[in-house]
């Protein structure tokens, strides 16, 4: 596997509560240099970043949906979703109820999960389910 196909295969992530402007023209900038698969960013991002990024193409910019415990309710993350892609993002990652799965409620689990899936519509979109466990 060369460098290239290796750093495509990863998302360069910017997650913290004190991102600023500038940090993420420059994830941009690196992310775009070094080939990454996708720019995760905090949803308040999306935008910012897809008119940084443009219509050139490029990586997928990413945010996330219940960030950071997965505490929210299914129709929550499913606004959290559909405002995303309206900003422009094309990658979900969802955090799962982890207390909700624990508590044996894989109903609530399975209804945040379909919500969400069904939010993003077409097959471009990709929705990953992620365990946020700090």
């Amino acid at each position: 596997m060369t460098t290239d196909e290796f750093a495509g295969r990863f998302d360069h992530t910017r997650l913290g509560a004190k991102t600023t402007a500038a940090d993420i023209l420059h994830l941009a900038e690196e992310g775009a240099s070094l080939g990454c698969a996708s720019l995760c960013v905090m949803p308040f991002w999306v935008a910012p970043l897809r008119r940084e990024l443009g219509s050139a193409g490029g990586p997928t910019i990413c945010t996330v949906v219940g960030f950071p415990l997965g505490a929210h309710t299914a129709e929550q993350k499913r606004r959290e979703g559909a405002e995303a892609l309206a900003d422009g993002a094309r990658e979900i990652d969802m955090v799962m109820n982890i207390g909700a799965f624990l508590s044996g409620d894989i109903r609530q689990v399975e209804r945040e999960i379909v919500a969400v899936r069904q939010e993003a519509g077409s097959d471009d979109v990709v929705l990953k389910v992620i365990l946020e466990t700090s």
